[in-house]
C-alpha cells in the first residue's frame, strides 16, 4: 500500500512574532512603536517593534490662530514585506499636552487618529477617531494619555512593500491673547517628556495591530 503524505504549505503567519493572541477572534496581535528619525536633511517618522530611541521624544508647534487650525499633520509607517491581512481591534496609545503657563495664555486642543493603508499611491482610510478636548489656561498646563480603540470590521489586505500608515492630527485654537505650545510625545524609550507633557506622563507612541491568524 502507498502511503501519500501531504504537507502542509508554511504561513508567513507561523514566523511572525506576536505580541499576544486572541484565539477566539482569530487574531495575533502586534505592537508597534512610533519614533522620530533622521533622513537626509528631514525628519522621518516610522512604526518599529523594536524599542528604539526616539530622536526627539515628542514633536511640538504652537497655537497661533483664534480658529481650530490642523497645526500638526505626521505619518508613522510601516512597510510589510510579506502580505499581510488585518481585521479585528486595533489600539492607540499616547500622550499630548498643551500651554506654557505664561500670561493670557490659553487654548482648545484634541488630536485626530487616523490609520490608512498606503500602496506607495494612494492612501485608503481604515478607520479614525478624535481625542476629549483639553483646555489650557495662563495658570493651568494640560496634558492627557489617550486610549483608542478602532473596530477594523472589513479585511483589510496589505501587499507586498505596501503600507500601514498611522496619522496623527493635532487641532488647537487659541482663546487667550498670547500663543501657547501643543505636543505630542513618541518615544519607544519612554524618557521623560518635557513641557506640557509632566515628566510622569508615558511618552510612548504604541498602537497594537490584529493580524488575521491561520489557523
Amino acid at each position: 500500500m502507498t502511503v501519500t503524505e501531504n504537507f502542509r504549505r508554511s504561513k508567513e503567519n507561523i514566523i511572525q512574532s506576536f505580541n499576544f493572541t486572541d484565539i477566539a477572534e482569530g487574531t495575533g496581535i502586534v505592537r508597534f512603536s512610533g519614533y522620530n528619525h533622521q533622513e537626509d536633511t528631514v525628519d522621518g517618522y516610522s512604526l518599529a517593534q523594536n524599542t528604539l530611541y526616539s530622536q526627539v521624544i515628542q514633536s511640538s508647534s504652537n497655537s497661533t490662530s483664534s480658529a481650530y487650525v490642523r497645526e500638526m499633520d505626521l505619518d508613522f509607517d510601516v512597510k510589510f514585506n510579506l502580505s499581510k491581512r488585518v481585521k479585528g481591534l486595533a489600539k492607540v496609545n499616547f500622550t499630548f499636552g498643551a500651554g506654557d503657563g505664561s500670561a493670557d495664555n490659553a487654548g482648545d486642543n484634541f488630536m485626530v487618529v487616523n490609520l490608512r493603508h498606503f500602496d506607495g499611491t494612494t492612501e485608503k482610510h481604515i478607520a479614525s477617531g478624535a481625542t476629549n478636548v483639553i483646555s489650557n489656561t495662563p495658570t493651568a498646563i494640560v496634558s492627557q494619555t489617550a486610549n483608542m480603540e478602532f473596530d477594523i470590521s472589513t479585511l483589510q489586505e496589505f501587499k507586498k512593500d505596501e503600507t500601514l500608515r498611522l496619522n496623527m492630527e493635532y487641532f488647537t485654537k487659541r482663546t487667550g491673547a498670547n500663543n501657547h505650545v501643543i505636543a505630542f510625545s513618541h518615544d519607544p524609550k519612554e524618557r521623560d517628556p518635557t513641557t506640557p507633557m509632566a515628566s510622569s506622563d508615558p511618552s510612548e507612541l504604541t498602537i497594537d495591530i490584529p493580524f488575521i491568524l491561520d489557523l
